[in-house]
Formats: structure tokens, C-alpha cells, sequence
């Protein structure tokens, strides 16, 4: 009876364990005007991420690499501390954001959880 309550046990800490581990794996779109429009596409890659950005109906693969977003990285970028949970990904040109629903910091609201940062600021995106 012991084994069986420690496997199951066990197997409920795994699962926690790999539950966000693909939490940013997909295809991301911005809308426009009523119309999503692809944007990103996230793969599991080896031990990492592969990132694409579709231009002119074609998916190209992003040159740079891809690294953990974090908290910390939210909190540089606004200045302030954030008082929710930040998971994402981040290249030398953009950071995709995976924060709650409804998540806002000034003017901007992301209504999905998932934004893009870029040079010109956030862009609220949506997994497709």
C-alpha cells in the first residue's frame, strides 16, 4: 500500500514538475482588425527552444539564440516589481511574455496572458 501511495505520488510531482515546461510552446498572433495574424511559432528543440517569425506567408527561423524570460527581466524593462508570475522567452530582438489574464502595467492590458516586447514596445499576442 505504501509503494503504491509513494508511486502515485511520485508521479504527481513529475507531472507538476513537466506541466509548464511547454507552457510557450505554439504559434502566436497579434489581431487585426477581427483577424489573427501569425506572428510566432514556438518548437521544443533538444534541451531548448526554436523560435520562428512568419513573414509573407512563409515561417523563418530566428538566427539569434533563445533564452529564459523572467521575472527579473520584466521587472528591468518596466522598472518596477512585479507581483505575478512571468514565464517566457527571449532573442536579441523581442521577448515573448507568458504572464496571468488581464495582467496590466500602465496603459497596457494584455488580455490573454501572452505579449510580445519589442523595440516599440508590448504587443498583446495570442496562442493560436
Amino acid at each position: 500500500m505504501k509503494r503504491m501511495v509513494w508511486a502515485g505520488f511520485l508521479t504527481l510531482c513529475l507531472a507538476a514538475c513537466n506541466n509548464g515546461a511547454d507552457t510557450m510552446v505554439g504559434t502566436y498572433g497579434y489581431d487585426e482588425h477581427g483577424k489573427v495574424t501569425p506572428l510566432l511559432k514556438v518548437e521544443s528543440q533538444d534541451n531548448g527552444y526554436a523560435v520562428s517569425e512568419y513573414h509573407e506567408g512563409t515561417w523563418a527561423p530566428v538566427s539569434s539564440s533563445v533564452k529564459p524570460f523572467t521575472k527579473a527581466d520584466l521587472e528591468q524593462i518596466t522598472k518596477h516589481k512585479i507581483d505575478a508570475p512571468v514565464d517566457g522567452l527571449q532573442t536579441n530582438a523581442f521577448a515573448l511574455v507568458h504572464v496571468p489574464k488581464e495582467w496590466t502595467d500602465g496603459s497596457f492590458t494584455t488580455k490573454t496572458g501572452y505579449f510580445v516586447f519589442m523595440m516599440l514596445g508590448p504587443l498583446d499576442v495570442q496562442k493560436m
